[in-house]
């Protein structure tokens, strides 16, 4: 959803065929529409404790990313991970409504010399910007001081609020701001 933590979305190893090397840029295919939630895409050690390199806002589908810590890289398998953080609700692409799937995939590597290795073709994260379902079996009891309001919440995980909107003589005409919190 809008505004959430970090999360894994894939992972791939490295390793020489000879001594040492260093990678110093990697390339991220996100899917087709999948940099268009998102508001950073980094690249970490296995442990998560060390952030090589990150870029924010992509723009394209392919990334890349220049590492600000080189990834050191031996005869040994070096596992690396990708993590992606979706933008927040203000800064999702208009119109409101829409979820990317995000299938981070690594496509190229810059290093000194020759590598190789391999990538695990990430796990699909869904940015969800869809907004909650609409509530139901709305019911209104008309009272001579008040009104009583019944209605079933939806059961959308990212539902958090309802907004009731009244008016004197007519009906109302205005619509909620979509990301609004209301007082």
């Amino acid at each position: 959803a809008p505004s959430g933590s970090a999360t894994q979305a894939g992972q791939f190893t490295l390793r020489t065929t000879t001594g040492t090397d260093n990678v110093t840029q990697i390339t991220i295919n996100l899917g087709p529409t999948g940099h268009t939630g998102l508001s950073l895409v980094e690249i970490k050690n296995n442990e998560n404790t060390v952030t090589y390199g990150s870029t924010s806002t992509p723009l394209t589908a392919t990334t890349y990313v220049t590492l600000t810590t080189p990834i050191p890289v031996t005869t040994s398998a070096t596992t690396v991970r990708i993590y992606i953080t979706p933008k927040t609700h203000a800064d999702m692409p208009v119109p409101d409504g829409a979820a990317y799937s995000v299938t981070a995939s690594t496509t190229g590597i810059t290093s000194t010399n020759l590598s190789d290795g391999t990538d695990t073709a990430g796990t699909t994260i869904t940015v969800d910007n869809d907004s909650p379902a609409n509530v139901t079996a709305a019911t209104v009891s008309a009272g001579s001081l008040s009104n009583d309001l019944v209605w079933t919440n939806p059961a959308d995980s990212d539902f958090d609020e309802v907004v009731v909107l009244r008016r004197d003589g007519s009906a109302v005409a205005d619509t909620p701001t979509e990301g609004t919190s209301y007082a």
